[in-house]
């Protein structure tokens, strides 16, 4: 494998410089069809490479996602705003009408208005980039140890100010419209005839706060629709079975080749390590290999035996050497034949255990046991017979598809690199500085690289997951509660503005339960007809995330299920303290009022 890096010359950019690659890849597969046929070459700025073996396109998605879980949060909190901004200005439709009467021009009145949204519009912006900087540094502070400062910024910077602070304008625009708009369309006779009489309106009038509130419960059931999908995924991914038994076992890595050790001394100096760390009193089995389950490893090209090194017939197989007790110790099953053992030395026949994905690959319906393979970098003849068949285990990324691995004797395929494996019979972080101890005792001048419990790696590798499903379940809690303080907003207003037909009701007989009836059921309605259209959107949206989420279906009825019925209780008890306060009107006072 490589990796080939160009800068590219002045003026020409990443699309030019692609196609002329592409037309030499195009020549090479027409002059060598045999080693180039079906290959041909991407290319990607740096720090989109620096990614590694996360895919592009999932990381793309990932953020687009969590942008627009923030985006809707947004929306909602702008129709919320924009009904507060309707009822203020509903209020204040007399003190317009009069302003009006006194010769104010409507333009003058339409600036007011929006000049105060948007200070309340930056004022949330500025706030906003400061709990935005706390936030970064609280996330920061939650990396896991491996991400360094040079491999994620998240200061900000010039551009993000000016950007959340232009978001913050066009937001102030987008909820201080509403008003405008009710307020340029005042009729001033209407209004000043108006008097002092009871504010009794139809629902006509309601409709615009009633429609801003079933597109609040709409993008709540949309974001919340997301985050329990994360949520459920997260727990899925907790859930998986790694192919072996994670608890108890610490990691310790060490480069032998830092200190120019040949293979014989480093072959003895692996067997004294495991020697001196059987004896630490709370270890219960050790073993090395040459990288650990969610570490990666080393990619060979194999082929069955006969085969010709031809790329067309061979299959990338990560190839691990580990010494004897490595199954033991990570509690890999034998599945078929036999492990490793002490008698698998230099010298002696090369032979392999191989995983079920491997066996399934290169021998299907048949016994692995007995087959031969070969690697593309081995000498003539150097064919490989596989001994045993183990489990499929994880060895790259929680939840990939099953990877062939083939398990090779760490003294017939020795690597400088080292992992040493202890399971312990106490809790492992306890055990750590014993084995970091006793591996220093053979050499000091040793460096010993991430001391880590098992445990760790995988909090390591569910890291982002875990942050993901954090922050969408807060950005969609966030949503749904600022949906259900929209719900509780209109019922109240609505019941302010009948108090007066509320008490012709019940001084004509009409009791408290019903006027709850009729308070609950017009937000639960309201709910309702959000719950649908946000579930529309939502099925349509959820696919493209398919691809980031573990073992549960983008369209998994469970979580919507569940949304919606969080959605409707809450929007049911928002819709209850107006009605209980309706119910509680007297009569007499609100005839008396009107």
């Amino acid at each position: 494998m490589m990796s080939a890096f160009a800068r590219l010359k002045p003026g020409v950019d990443e699309r030019r410089a692609l196609a002329s690659l592409q037309t030499i890849f195009a020549r090479l597969e027409a002059e060598y069809p045999s080693d180039n046929r079906g290959r041909s070459v991407e290319t990607s700025p740096l720090s989109e490479a620096a990614l590694g073996f996360l895919p592009r396109g999932q990381t793309t998605a990932a953020a687009l996602a969590l942008s627009g879980a923030v985006g809707f949060v947004l929306l909602i909190a702008c129709a919320n705003i924009a009904n507060l901004s309707l009822a203020r200005a509903t209020k204040r439709s007399r003190e317009m009408g009069i302003r009006v009467a006194l010769g104010a021009n409507r333009s003058s009145l339409v600036f007011q208005l929006l000049t105060e949204a948007e200070l309340l519009a930056l004022a949330g912006g500025v706030l906003g980039i400061a709990i935005g900087w706390a936030g970064a540094r609280l996330l920061w502070n939650m990396r896991p140890a491996f991400l360094t400062q040079s491999s994620i910024d998240l200061h900000l910077d010039l551009r993000v100010c000016a950007f959340t602070l232009g978001v913050s304008v066009l937001t102030g625009i987008l909820f201080g419209l509403a008003p405008v708009f009710r307020t340029s369309l005042t009729d001033v006779a209407s209004v000043l005839n108006a008097g002092g009489r009871g504010n009794i309106q139809g629902g006509g009038r309601n409709r615009l706060r009633s429609i801003l509130v079933v597109c609040e419960m709409a993008l709540a059931m949309v974001a919340l629709a997301g985050a329990g999908l994360f949520v459920r995924s997260m727990q899925n991914a907790q859930r998986i079975d790694l192919g072996f038994d994670t608890r108890d076992i610490c990691l310790v890595a060490f480069d032998l080749g830092s200190e120019r050790m040949t293979p014989q001394h480093g072959l003895q100096f692996t067997r004294s390590v495991l020697e001196r760390v059987s004896a630490v009193p709370g270890v219960a089995a050790a073993a090395i290999a040459d990288t650990a389950p969610l570490q990666g490893g080393f990619l060979q090209t194999a082929f069955h035996e006969g085969d010709p090194i031809d790329s067309r017939l061979g299959t990338l197989v990560l190839s691990e050497a580990v010494t004897p007790g490595y199954f033991d110790t990570w509690r890999i099953p034998l599945v078929e034949g036999r492990l490793l053992n002490g008698f698998d030395r230099a010298g002696t026949h090369s032979v392999a255990v191989i995983s079920e994905a491997m066996a399934h690959r290169f021998w299907p319906g048949q016994r692995a046991t007995g087959k031969r393979f070969h690697f593309a970098t081995a000498a003539p003849g150097g064919l490989i017979e596989v001994v045993g068949v183990v489990k499929q285990s994880t060895v790259i990324n929680i939840g990939e598809v099953p990877q062939p691995v083939a398990y090779m004797p760490w003294e017939q395929d020795y690597q400088p690199f080292a992992v040493l494996a202890v399971r312990a019979s106490m809790p492992p972080e306890r055990l750590l500085p014993s084995v970091t101890a006793a591996v220093q005792s053979l050499d000091p001048n040793l460096a010993l690289l991430n001391p880590s419990t098992m445990q760790q790696v995988i909090g390591q590798a569910l890291w982002a997951p875990r942050i993901a499903a954090g922050l969408f379940g807060l950005f969609g809690l966030l949503g749904m509660v600022l949906a259900v303080i929209g719900v509780y907003g209109v019922m109240a207003y609505m019941v302010l503005q009948r108090t007066s037909e509320i008490g012709i009701r019940m001084a004509m007989g009409a009791r408290a339960p019903d006027v709850m009836r009729i308070v609950v059921g017009q937000s639960l309605r309201l709910a309702v007809a959000g719950i649908v259209a946000g579930v529309c959107v939502a099925l349509a949206l959820t696919r493209l995330v398919a691809n980031l989420l573990f073992d549960v279906s983008p369209n998994d009825p469970i979580t919507f299920s569940a949304v919606a019925c969080i959605l409707a209780v809450t929007a049911l008890m928002a819709g209850g303290i107006p009605a209980w306060r309706a119910a509680r009107i007297d009569p007499v006072k609100a005839l008396r009022q009107e």
